[in-house]
């Protein structure tokens, strides 16, 4: 997976290693991978346009903001970050409906 990293004022893996929420956009094919700090970037549109992307191309990453509380785990482990993936509560009812 290529990471491709964007940081204006803070270096992005000394945030990651404190913890602090950051975005991400990940292919759906797994080969590329845009993230910023959630303070720099606010929303995904803001940090594809900070990346060079284009915004209509949004729909073909999965999106995610992440810390060191949880996140998704194949991607957290490239960086070399190990936690557990935790779905809020409001979000569980609808995965309980699906059995």
């Amino acid at each position: 997976m290529n990471i491709h990293k964007f940081a204006e004022h803070e270096d992005l893996d000394a945030a990651l290693q404190k913890g602090e929420p950051i975005l991400a956009a990940i292919s759906f094919d797994g080969k590329d991978a845009y993230m910023g700090h959630i303070d720099e970037c606010m929303e995904h549109h803001i940090l594809f346009a900070k990346s060079g992307l284009s915004a209509g191309d949004i729909d073909k990453y999965y999106r995610i903001v992440f810390d060191s509380d949880g996140a998704i785990s194949a991607f957290l482990a490239e960086l070399g970050l190990l936690i557990d993936i935790k779905i809020p509560k409001r979000y569980r009812r609808h995965l309980n409906d699906l059995d």
